[in-house]
């Protein structure tokens, strides 16, 4: 019997060292799981939106689309107006002269203006009355929005996307849409 117990001693190390190096597998095995599920929900966090960014995106989507239909009706404005027979008066809303700083390039813009609404002659009337209880608000909408706006919507030849969005601006403040396009006049900018 004392021979077979050398044997039953080796035997005995070589299984802890075999359910050892098993254990450390398995280990093994169950930390590189853990990590990349670590790492899935690591990049999950950081690549969904969270519920503020989804109603910021929809928020602006929203807003395109309205921008889309506000486009749609002050290119047509003038066109329905000739088909309605309605005749339209030029009424000045304004004279600007903005200054407007660009943090991204460090320059500031100098846009000068006059800006024009194009009014249905038969509501001239109300018009002025709302207007003038508007005006200075009104005023503030398109100093916004100018000092908003990019080099490229001022270098656009047409001026399309400011100009719908001063003519929406105005109407939501005039409670009625009497103007129906608007159009500027010795327009210039000067990037310094």
């Amino acid at each position: 019997m004392a021979e077979n117990e050398p044997n039953q001693t080796a035997t005995d190390s070589a299984e802890e060292t075999a359910s050892g190096a098993g254990k450390s597998r398995k280990l093994i095995a169950i930390v590189v799981v853990l990590l990349a599920v670590a790492l899935n929900l690591g990049l999950a966090y950081a690549f969904i939106p969270s519920r503020d960014d989804t109603e910021a995106q929809k928020r602006a989507i929203a807003g395109l689309e309205h921008d889309l239909i506000a486009e749609e009706g002050a290119e047509n404005a003038e066109e329905e107006a000739l088909a309605a027979d309605v005749t339209l008066v030029e009424e000045m809303l304004g004279e600007f002269n903005i200054s407007a700083f660009q943090p991204l390039s460090s320059t500031t813009i100098r846009i000068d203006f006059k800006l024009w609404g194009l009014v249905a002659d038969g509501e001239i009337q109300e018009f002025r009355a709302q207007y003038a209880k508007n005006e200075n608000r009104i005023r503030e909408q398109i100093l916004i929005t100018m000092r908003s706006a990019d080099i490229d919507d001022l270098s656009e030849a047409g001026l399309g996307l400011i100009k719908r969005k001063i003519l929406d601006k105005s109407n939501r403040l005039l409670d009625k849409p009497y103007v129906r396009s608007v159009h500027f006049s010795e327009f210039s900018f000067v990037e310094q």
